[in-house]
């Protein structure tokens, strides 16, 4: 007989802050998921075309913003101007919603000190700005240190944000076999974030000593089967729902 899963809250984090329902990165979506019960959210970090860091998924921002033009085609102050709405989502519904920064996401995170913030470094933060732009994020997160996990894609930022001091680290899996790379095993990563579709359906994730973080899941259903599997969390845009679900049980 399979032995049943004991969940709880602390394997959910919410995916961009409360995505399914608020516009994704904003202070609004994650203060939301925060409300819906979430104790760890995430969230990406791009920079301004004068090397400030924001909370942004797309470099292009039609999707988010409805404009025509790159991010990094704007200063800061620029950007004070446009908001996070998903027109194509939500249509005029959040055109007010600001786009926030990391300094204000920062504020935000020290007032809620139960909360852990996953900060994904985009990799165009590296193309654009150099490994300078690690170093900025870094020191503006350091008044948050003990509440946040920095992770990318990006090998070499992560890399410089573990020589620099970041207390937790996470390595995003481009590939299965990204596990098997001498750089990750000189890092060594906190945590590995892997989308579901990567992980072989032979994987024993409780056998590999770095816990897992799975992404997407959008059904309660599958988050029992990942943390059946050995993952340590789960991902998830829709957390109001999952939580939701987690109290019935």
């Amino acid at each position: 007989m399979e032995e049943k899963v004991v969940m709880n809250v602390g394997q959910f984090v919410a995916h961009r802050g409360y995505r399914s329902d608020y516009p994704e990165n904003t202070l609004l979506a994650h203060q939301m998921a925060v409300e819906a019960g979430a104790l760890f959210v995430e969230t990406d970090i791009q920079m301004s075309a004068d090397g400030v860091p924001v909370l942004y998924h797309d470099i292009d921002m039609l999707r988010l913003s409805g404009l025509q033009q790159r991010l990094d085609e704007f200063t800061a102050e620029q950007l004070k101007q446009v908001c996070v709405c998903e027109p194509e989502r939500f249509g005029s519904r959040f055109e007010q919603e600001p786009l926030a920064t990391l300094d204000a996401f920062v504020v935000w995170l020290a007032d809620r000190p139960q909360v852990t913030a996953y900060i994904e470094i985009k990799p165009e933060c590296r193309q654009g700005y150099g490994l300078n732009a690690v170093t900025q994020i870094m020191n503006r997160l350091r008044p948050v240190f003990a509440q946040v996990v920095i992770i990318s894609f990006d090998l070499d930022s992560i890399g410089l944000a573990r020589h620099i001091g970041a207390p937790r680290v996470g390595v995003v899996l481009s590939t299965w076999q990204t596990l098997q790379m001498s750089v990750v095993s000189q890092i060594q990563p906190d945590v590995f974030f892997c989308d579901a579709y990567l992980v072989p359906d032979d994987a024993d994730l409780a056998s590999i000593k770095t816990p897992f973080v799975i992404y997407e899941v959008s059904e309660f259903s599958k988050a029992e089967y990942w943390l059946s599997r050995g993952a340590a969390q789960v991902e998830t845009y829709n957390i109001g729902t999952m939580l939701e679900t987690l109290a019935k049980k």
